[in-house]
C-alpha cells in the first residue's frame, strides 16, 4: 500500500487529506467460452493417416451502467509545526492529496487535489515559508534542514483544555 510522508517545517500547523474517486458498475457480465476440435482419419490404402486437433478459449467482460462515485475521507489530518506523518492510501483507487496551511488564522490551499502515484510512496516537506517540495535525502535520513519548532504550542482541543482544581 503506497503512502505519502508529510513533514511540516512551517511555523504553524497544517491540515492534509487524501480523497479518492471510485467508479461503480451496476451490471457486470463475464463470459468464458472454450471450444475444442478433433479429427482422426485412417485410410486403408497404402498407409494414410490424418490426425488434427485444435482448441480455443475466449474470455470477455462487459460492464454496463457506469456510476461515478466520489468518496471522501471524513476529514483532515492536522499536522503541528515540526511534526511528520505517514498517510496511507489504496493503490486500487485514484487518490488525491490536498494540503492547507494556517496563515494568520485562515487556511490557504498549497496543494489542491494532486493525483498520487498508485505504485510508489512519496515524501513531501512544507518549507518554513509555506511552499511544498520533495523531501531532500539529507532531511529524510539525517534531519538536516528539518525545523522541529520546539517552542510551538500545538493546535486543537488539547491546547484549549483547562484543568480546574477544587
Amino acid at each position: 500500500m503506497p503512502r505519502v510522508t508529510l513533514t511540516n517545517n512551517f511555523g504553524h500547523h497544517l491540515r492534509a487529506r487524501i480523497t479518492k474517486d471510485r467508479i461503480i458498475f451496476d451490471q457486470n457480465k463475464v463470459a468464458k467460452i472454450t471450444e475444442g476440435h478433433g479429427r482422426v482419419g485412417v485410410n486403408a490404402l497404402p498407409v494414410a493417416v490424418d490426425v488434427a486437433a485444435g482448441g480455443s478459449s475466449q474470455h470477455s467482460e462487459e460492464r454496463n451502467k457506469i456510476h461515478h462515485l466520489e468518496l471522501k475521507n471524513p476529514g483532515y489530518t492536522i499536522l503541528d509545526a515540526g511534526k511528520r506523518v505517514d498517510m496511507a492510501y489504496s493503490k486500487n483507487d485514484t487518490a488525491y492529496l490536498t494540503i492547507e496551511i494556517n496563515k494568520n488564522g485562515e487556511y490557504v490551499i498549497v496543494v489542491d487535489q494532486q493525483e498520487m502515484d498508485s505504485d510508489q510512496s512519496s515524501e513531501l516537506s512544507v518549507t518554513e515559508k509555506g511552499s511544498i517540495e520533495k523531501t531532500k535525502k539529507a532531511e529524510k535520513y539525517f534531519g538536516v534542514g528539518r525545523n522541529h519548532h520546539q517552542d510551538h504550542d500545538p493546535s486543537g482541543a488539547f491546547s484549549t483544555l483547562m484543568i480546574v482544581n477544587e
